[in-house]
């Protein structure tokens, strides 16, 4: 069988070069694989460290700076063009958001672009939002539906309560997929904190990765400044930050004691360095404005057995009620968010997940997301998920 792995990664940043070639790889020992993503990422060396021998890679031409349709029309005609090239029997897209609803909307209008081609898709972005934002929550209703009507075989969610809710009465196979998660580097907090640099002693807060205006780097630094902790407690922000981040973090640190009590490291990880922030962490802190939507921090918090303080809304208070993974609380609120911060630093030298939570995680794991899609791609069913998902 000839498969095509399709992924329109500009960069390799979160989950999507991971995800394509994850799926690539799994296909790859007994089928002829190619893995096609776009020229911006030959001879990237971040990009390489995802590519084996188990499968061949084709770039494609991109123009980048297009808005949202775009980009969406630019990618069909990308994969319709390698289809063209490769005549696979299947194609499989592992991060298929924005991309999905729009070639569902052409089909409504008759396009037939695909309608002999084996595609499974999955949608990484949550479909439901908060109750606040009505007219969102009707444009996602909408991208729904037209999701629905594009040529694919199989449509996968990542998310296992938007499968819940949209798995029943529905034509299409819906499934749900993993969010892979790897299996934690076997080294100790103090190792890891030795390996990025940083003091082996005291107890850290971390923020690891983008420290962007969504993940709410900006109420971790107010919520930390509003709070009293002891003389060994830091805040770690470990990622990139936004120009209004440094700005404001910057303005606190003219504060001396708030300078002594943070640190940061203003620039990318690699995949590896972001496993040795969450694994040098105490806790670890998610106050995301945006919260419909799962978090691969999170899921690696819960395998790798590290305490969250999270915003207490939507995807995060979902799978906190479910799994019990932290500490939660108003994070627009700073003393209330500072007061949960140290809440979870007690609570965190006993902090165990249960079993429920590690059953969710086993399912989230690298092998699992490889075993998943080649079931799908070899079968073209999806397979059923774990009982502890069901409920």
């Amino acid at each position: 069988m000839k498969i095509l792995v399709f992924d329109r990664v500009m960069r390799v940043v979160g989950h999507r070069l991971p995800y394509a070639s994850l799926v690539a790889d799994a296909l790859g020992k007994e089928h002829e694989v190619v893995l096609a993503i776009p020229t911006e990422l030959r001879g990237n060396t971040d990009a390489d460290a995802y590519l084996t021998s188990n499968f061949q890679t084709d770039y494609f031409p991109t123009r980048q700076k297009k808005k949202a349709l775009g980009t969406a029309l630019e990618t069909r005609k990308n994969l319709r063009d390698l289809l063209q090239k490769h005549e696979p029997d299947a194609v499989a897209i592992p991060t298929a958001d924005g991309f999905a609803p729009t070639c569902g909307l052409l089909a409504m209008l008759g396009d037939q672009s695909f309608k002999e081609t084996s595609l499974h898709i999955c949608v990484m972005r949550g479909l439901q939002v908060l109750p606040e934002r009505p007219l969102k929550q009707w444009l996602c209703r909408m991208s729904w539906r037209a999701l629905k009507k594009g040529p694919w075989q199989n449509i996968l969610l990542i998310d296992p309560r938007e499968w819940s809710r949209l798995k029943e009465n529905e034509k299409k196979q819906i499934g749900l997929c993993p969010d892979p998660v790897p299996a934690p580097l076997p080294i100790s907090r103090t190792a890891a904190r030795e390996l990025l640099g940083l003091p082996t002693e005291g107890k850290f807060i971390v923020s690891p990765g983008e420290q962007s205006h969504r993940k709410g780097t900006d109420l971790l630094i107010r919520g930390f400044a509003a709070t009293q902790f002891e003389d060994s407690t830091y805040l770690v922000l470990m990622g990139k930050l936004t120009d209004a981040n440094r700005q404001l973090l910057s303005k606190y640190m003219e504060n001396e004691h708030f300078r002594k009590k943070v640190i940061f490291q203003d620039r990318f990880l690699t995949e590896t360095e972001f496993q040795h922030a969450i694994l040098a962490s105490n806790v670890v802190a998610t106050p995301y404005r945006s919260v419909d939507r799962p978090s691969g921090i999170v899921l690696r918090c819960m395998t790798w057995e590290r305490m969250i303080v999270f915003n207490d809304r939507g995807w995060l208070n979902w799978i906190n009620q479910k799994y019990q993974v932290g500490v939660g609380a108003d994070a627009q609120n700073a003393k209330a968010y500072g007061e949960a911060l140290r809440r979870g630093l007690q609570e965190s030298e006993k902090f165990k997940t249960n079993t429920t939570a590690q059953a969710f995680a086993k399912f989230n794991s690298e092998d699992n997301f490889r075993a998943i899609w080649k079931h799908i791609i070899t079968s073209g069913h999806v397979s059923s998920p774990p009982e502890f998902l069901v409920s």
